[in-house]
């Protein structure tokens, strides 16, 4: 097992879990978001996005989305 850096690239993701439905995520917003090489700041140029009922996912870029739900 390695030690995880945010300053190297790897195929880092990200996830969040609800433990019931009635937790609500309206109103969250990411945005740029991006990753290091060296000294260079990259945008994310690809992901693969899901969300399970309640919760939805509106995509405006590999780098911004929106999501909501629950509640």
């Amino acid at each position: 097992m390695g030690i995880l850096s945010p300053n190297e690239a790897r195929d880092y993701q990200a996830f969040n879990e609800m433990t019931n439905t009635a937790i609500s995520i309206h109103g969250t917003h990411f945005m740029y978001l991006s990753y290091k090489i060296k000294y260079d700041w990259r945008f994310w140029d690809r992901h693969v996005s899901r969300a399970d009922f309640p919760y939805w996912i509106l995509e405006v870029s590999n780098y911004e989305f929106y999501a909501g739900g629950g509640g």
